[in-house]
């Protein structure tokens, strides 16, 4: 496809409402839901239907005397049952979709931390269940994107906590602040993010929409600030054909089951380093290598990866697999030391360390020193303050 000359299209609406329990977040996502219906009717843009897809246990059906709406309830929550009821609507000609919510879909019963779990316990490493289960969370991200229809989400929301150490040196629980239940990085998929307060107000946290600012504050937005959405969305020149989304495996479909070092986790294919485990695309070694490199979980496990490595030995490819091994290492060296730390005096000397700062912003070094933190204060309570 060639470069050509980029212009404002008319688009769809992609939004995130965010809240606690009895912020409004289903009531809000109706409410606007309906109103870019009679707008769509008004402008001839078609019949305005919508579709709720609800994991929020009938809770949409309390407002039905309220808004007219047709809903599917889901009782199980992997992406990929949300992704067959987004193409279900579309196929039904449904022009707006409401979901709510999708933190079912992290965190439910079958949603994508229950499948990594088990996925994890049955091969022992977290790190290649995770590659059974991130395409099937990337489908319910594509599926929502590319949708033909007009999509807001919910998201329910939680409050963040972590372990510091005060200038007491003692460790205390901290509040980080709210967010969303979600995988990390989801509102970027949206065109607009909003947190709901138990005011039923909506601030704007994230936005594309030309004259809404992130800070934007809309008392229980309606038809006011949906018709504002929906004016920007139609400027432009009219959106040129795209085409279907490809439909998505279906849930029955059977893992795919590798032999080797790893499994790779994009949809379709597997790979061991070197060696073809599933039909499908060519195999690609570097891109096997990177993962085998990911999913190491001891320096010794990393080590050994050092022969089928040196295949990789000029190139940029060379610079990109060695630059890997190297971070890998350091995080797992890393994570070692700290669970191998004998006191906390010892622990806190260890990561104060230069560049020590950067390391624990990894998940599994942070964890670790969180974990060895909290056994030293279940040791002694005031070992923080030796």
């Amino acid at each position: 496809m060639a470069f050509k000359k980029a212009v404002k299209e008319q688009g769809k609406l992609r939004l995130a409402l965010c809240g606690l329990a009895g912020s409004g977040k289903t009531y809000t996502a109706l409410a606007i839901a309906t109103t870019i219906g009679a707008l769509m009717r008004a402008a001839g843009h078609g019949a305005g239907r919508v579709a709720v897809i609800d994991s929020e246990r009938g809770s949409a059906q309390l407002y039905a005397d309220k808004f007219e709406f047709d809903v599917d309830e889901l009782d199980t929550f992997s992406p990929l049952t949300y992704v067959d009821r987004i193409h279900e609507a579309e196929s039904a000609g449904y022009d707006i979709i409401v979901l709510d919510s999708i933190s079912h879909a992290w965190m439910g019963r079958g949603g994508a931390l229950e499948q990594r779990d088990i996925a994890a316990a049955r091969a022992g490493n977290g790190f290649t269940a995770w590659s059974q289960v991130t395409p099937k969370h990337n489908a319910l991200v594509d599926a929502m994107m590319s949708s033909r229809a007009h999509v807001i989400a919910t998201m329910r929301v939680k409050m963040e906590h972590a372990q510091v150490v005060n200038a007491a040196g003692k460790t205390e629980i901290q509040k980080l602040g709210l967010a969303a239940v979600q995988r990390d990085g989801m509102e970027y998929e949206f065109t607009l993010v909003g947190d709901l307060d138990h005011n039923h107000s909506l601030k704007i946290s994230k936005t594309r929409v030309h004259g809404m600012d992130i800070g934007d504050m809309f008392d229980r937005p309606g038809e006011a600030f949906t018709k504002r959405i929906y004016s920007w969305l139609m400027s432009g020149a009219a959106r040129e054909p795209r085409p279907a989304p490809r439909p998505e495996p279906a849930e029955t479909e059977p893992p795919i089951e590798a032999s080797g070092e790893l499994e790779q986790g994009s949809r379709g294919a597997s790979y061991a380093l070197g060696e073809r485990v599933h039909v499908g695309d060519p195999v690609n070694p570097r891109a096997a290598a990177l993962a085998a490199i990911a999913a190491a979980t001891s320096v010794d496990g990393l080590k050994g990866l050092i022969p089928q490595l040196s295949q990789f030995s000029a190139g940029p490819e060379r610079a990109e697999v060695g630059g890997a091994y190297k971070a890998r290492l350091a995080v797992l060296e890393t994570t070692a030391a700290i669970l191998a730390a004998p006191s906390y005096a010892e622990l806190e000397r260890l990561v104060a360390t230069p560049g020590m700062a950067q390391l624990l912003g990894h998940p599994e070094a942070g964890a670790a020193y969180k974990a060895r933190l909290l056994h030293f204060e279940q040791q002694a309570p005031t070992a923080g303050a030796a």
